[in-house]
């Protein structure tokens, strides 16, 4: 995969290198993050995945997690509101991202519907890891 940046590196002459070179060059300098991109994107796909699956309410929030498939990769998807019987009326994703720990993050508006009918737009935070052949997302506890 050629580095997205390599314009910014022109000046050292890297335009006019052979791709192979090119290529070498961006993966010795760490000139590019494609590591990053590829987990934001798994991230993304797959907080999107399980809000929808959320929002239809598929499986009911007596089970302990929506485990879901995005391609061929399973993912299990834990959140205190949904276990406890809210709603999820309608999300938007705000924000995905790799924190300095390189854990992607998911920041989600969750529009909701309590138990008792009440409801109630939160933000909250999801960590994104894949763990064991499967991506799993858990709520932050401080979100």
């Amino acid at each position: 995969m050629v580095c997205k940046q390599i314009d910014s590196c022109s000046g050292l002459g890297i335009r006019f290198l052979p791709p192979i070179a090119v290529v070498v060059m961006a993966t010795i300098t760490g000139c590019g993050k494609s590591d990053d991109a590829q987990k934001m994107a798994t991230a993304k796909e797959s907080t999107e995945a399980a809000m929808n699956a959320w929002k239809q309410e598929q499986p009911p929030p007596t089970t302990p997690a929506i485990v879901v498939n995005v391609g061929s990769t399973p993912v299990e998807f834990f959140d205190e509101d949904r276990q406890a019987g809210a709603r999820l009326i309608e999300y938007q994703l705000l924000a995905v991202y790799i924190d300095p720990d390189q854990t992607a993050r998911c920041s989600v508006e969750l529009n909701l519907q309590r138990t008792n009918g009440v409801t109630e737009k939160i933000n909250v935070t999801y960590q994104v890891v894949l763990k064991d052949q499967k991506v799993v997302i858990a709520r932050d506890p401080f979100s």
